[in-house]
């Protein structure tokens, strides 16, 4: 058995039932669950692997996969929770992957222009995630 090198965790509030540990989990604009399929969609928001279960509502622990880190992002525009931010002009996040620069998933959503979200930082930008 290969050795696990731990990563950082973070508390989510889950949207869906987590029934394992180490299950595959995913953000959605509903919460965090399991990651259903492997469609390009879904690997677009995988976030890391539960430490624990729980239902609907619940908050656990999520082991994230190729992060560093969360911060604030202040927002050109609206985007739902569990879609991708990209970099846009200004120094501003935005939904639209125009730029190819991802920067993170956002953790929560902004409903407008100058909106400062929480964004989970995801290692390999410039990946095509449109």
């Amino acid at each position: 058995m290969a050795n696990e090198v731990n990563g950082p965790t973070i508390s989510v509030t889950l949207g869906a039932t987590v029934a394992a540990v180490n299950t595959l989990i995913k953000m959605s604009s509903a919460g965090v669950g399991i990651l259903t399929t492997g469609v390009a969609s879904e690997d677009n928001t995988l976030v890391g692997a539960a430490m624990e279960t729980g239902v609907s509502g619940d908050v656990i622990a999520v082991r994230v996969f190729n992060c560093v880190a969360s911060s604030k992002v202040k927002m050109a525009g609206a985007v739902t929770k569990g879609a991708g931010v990209f970099t846009a002009a200004s120094g501003l996040g935005s939904a639209t992957a125009t730029s190819l620069t991802r920067v993170g998933i956002a953790m929560e959503a902004a409903t407008a222009a100058n909106d400062i979200i929480q964004v989970l930082h995801v290692a390999g930008g410039n990946d095509d995630l449109t």
